[in-house]
């Protein structure tokens, strides 16, 4: 039978490389503007801001066609959707009800009854008597005189503190048409960054390799395990990151807010994990690669595969060999064509952990519009824990030797 060599593939030259990267760069800058545009703009999307907007006691509600106009839609969004404004409000004395605001009657009364109290109690007109001015019409505070120490009127001297202005009464059913109809179209925005960003690896890995999975290939031709679950969380949080924070840039009123994304520590276990097996595997294999099987346990393996092999660990001899069953197999040269149960269990989580987080990023997305958007979701602790037992399994069988070396 004779033997023909395969013709590597041809990496991607010249400039088509920079204009593919380019391309995806534009479309990853372009997408989320013309999404919150779109959003903030359409007509139901107005409709509903008007029609909530109608409840405000601190100035006219705008109008359906003021909102035409994005900067007074993120503004009347922000209104709506945001925390409670804060404002400056009287406190008044210890003469006053528990409420600050009399008992039934307005301010300008309390205070004329406080002063007609203190005059009958026998203090003159140097303790401090309100002006007539001080007592005037609701509304119209004006600066409180100086009162000497020990004043009973000093008590009642009116006080500027910092209130929540009341969020006006919105409907829960309008309220939730109006986030749905500020979030449509987020969840395929974001499932569209990872795409593109799983695209961009690929496209730099293509020009590397001549492969566009080539990036998942380690320095055996081999592919490997801890480089597929670093990528595809590093595509996932990337993703997710810069979707947030692109929808808040061009969707809040105040932009300069835009990153302000909390991300839970549990997110940066995940990636602590994921980069701790990306370093560890290679230090434990460099061990392995000084041994050399013993002679006797060689001749009962594949001839080929230990003339290839690094030492006891299974090497390919062409990049192009790497195949997706390596994420699957052992690592040694006896264990070269047996399944590891290690390995398999970590692809599994990984695989089952990102499918889930996907799912949670969709409905975060497609539910939560830029105003609210201010936090990634969190795994969860269960779900951490099993994942860093699985690493633990996967590194810890690794420094296992399970092929006889000429040393034993």
């Amino acid at each position: 039978m004779e033997l023909t060599l395969r013709k590597p593939p041809r990496p991607i030259r010249g400039a088509a490389l920079p204009a593919a990267i380019a391309l995806l760069v534009l479309a990853l800058a372009l997408l989320p503007p013309l999404v919150t545009a779109y959003n903030l703009t359409k007509a139901p999307t107005r409709t509903l801001i008007a029609e909530l907007d109608r409840g405000r006691t601190d100035g006219l509600p705008v109008t359906a066609d003021e909102l035409k106009d994005r900067q007074a839609a993120k503004t009347a969004v922000a209104r709506l959707l945001g925390p409670p404004r804060e404002m400056s409000a009287p406190a008044f004395g210890a003469n006053s009800t528990a409420n600050g605001l009399g008992s039934g009657t307005d301010p300008s009364a309390d205070a004329a009854a406080d002063a007609a109290a203190d005059a009958a109690a026998g203090g003159s007109a140097g303790t401090g008597a309100l002006d007539a001015d001080a007592v005037s019409t609701p509304g119209s505070l004006k600066a409180a005189p100086v009162l000497p120490a020990g004043s009973s009127l000093a008590a009642a001297a009116p006080a500027t503190v910092v209130a929540a202005a009341p969020a006006p009464a919105l409907d829960p059913e309008r309220l939730a048409e109006l986030k749905e109809s500020l979030s449509s179209g987020q969840g395929a925005l974001w499932a569209g960054h990872a795409l593109l960003l799983a695209l961009l690896c690929g496209l730099v890995s293509k020009r590397l390799t001549g492969r566009y999975r080539g990036l998942l290939v380690n320095e055996r031709n081999v592919m490997s395990l801890s480089r597929f679950q670093t990528v595809v969380w590093t595509v996932l949080l990337l993703s997710a990151y810069y979707t947030a924070a692109s929808l808040r840039a061009y969707g809040l009123a105040d932009p300069t807010a835009a990153l302000q994304i909390d991300m839970d520590w549990q997110l940066w276990a995940l990636m602590g994990i994921s980069v701790t097996s990306l370093v560890a595997a290679p230090v434990i294999h460099a061990q392995k690669q000084d041994k050399q099987p013993d002679p006797a346990a060689a001749a009962k393996l594949d001839p080929e595969q230990v003339a290839a092999g690094d030492g006891i660990l299974l090497a390919k001899p062409r990049f192009q060999d790497a195949a997706w069953n390596d994420l699957f197999q052992g690592e040694e040269l006896k264990t070269a064509g047996y399944v590891d149960l290690a390995k398999l269990q970590l692809f599994f989580f990984t695989l089952v952990g990102a499918a889930a987080y996907s799912a949670l990023l969709l409905q975060l997305f497609g539910t939560v519009p830029a105003e609210e958007l201010g936090q990634l979701p969190t795994l969860g602790q269960g779900f951490l824990a099993v994942l860093g037992i699985s690493h633990a399994g996967y590194l810890a069988s690794k420094t296992v030797d399970r092929t006889q070396t000429a040393d034993d």
